[in-house]
């Protein structure tokens, strides 16, 4: 099975997605219609790599290679990832579960730093992982448990799990020291391109 992440960090939304396909190409084919797409989206023209002569704040670039793609609008980053897990086991054409995924950012930099997925059997699994994701990264940024609010109901540093999503808010060096999503992490059950077309009849 190959795994495309999609990694989101703009100020639309901080997220990561995940799709299942049976084959390389597949994968590869998915991940080139999204990029092209989001590239006509944005509009314009992009450089072809980073320019050294530009600020952050400046940078308009997009690039594309057979297992990742990026495009970078300013601060706003988009990338993608092909990924191959040879161990997952398959039943009936479809592999069949949970997977648990997010990603987070440096506060100094902004990098985006995507999470490996993790797949399991049942939604109390993923649910556990999910939150001990959270808890560490909460303990790694000397962070509570909070609501990313104060007890006067302000905005604060902190985070939440809510459902199937967990976030993470923080002050961010890179953002001037504004409070933005720093850390996302999410599960859901497992679906794969081939079984959305079947089941859609195409």
């Amino acid at each position: 099975m190959f795994v495309l992440k999609e990694l989101e960090n703009s100020d639309a939304r901080f997220d990561c997605i995940t799709t299942n396909f049976d084959d390389i190409k597949a994968a590869q084919k998915y991940m080139t219609e999204q990029f092209e797409k989001l590239k006509k989206a944005l509009g314009g023209t992009f450089d072809k790599e980073e320019s050294p002569w530009l600020c952050a704040g400046m940078q308009r670039w997009a690039n594309i290679c057979s297992t990742s793609a990026h495009i970078q609008v300013g601060l706003d980053a988009y990338d993608w990832e092909i990924c191959e897990d040879p161990s997952w086991v398959k039943k009936d054409g479809c592999p069949e579960g949970f997977v648990v995924t997010g990603c987070k950012t440096k506060n100094e930099s902004g990098e985006l730093l995507p999470v490996i997925p993790v797949y399991v059997k049942t939604e109390d699994e993923a649910k556990a992982i999910m939150e001990q994701l959270y808890q560490a990264e909460l303990e790694n940024r000397g962070l509570m448990d909070n609501g990313a609010c104060d007890e006067e109901g302000n905005s604060c540093p902190g985070g939440w799990v809510d459902g199937t999503g967990a976030d993470i808010w923080d002050n961010a060096e890179y953002a001037f020291d504004c409070l933005v999503n720093v850390a996302h992490f999410s599960y859901y059950p497992i679906q794969t391109a081939a079984k959305e077309e079947a089941e859609s009849g195409c």
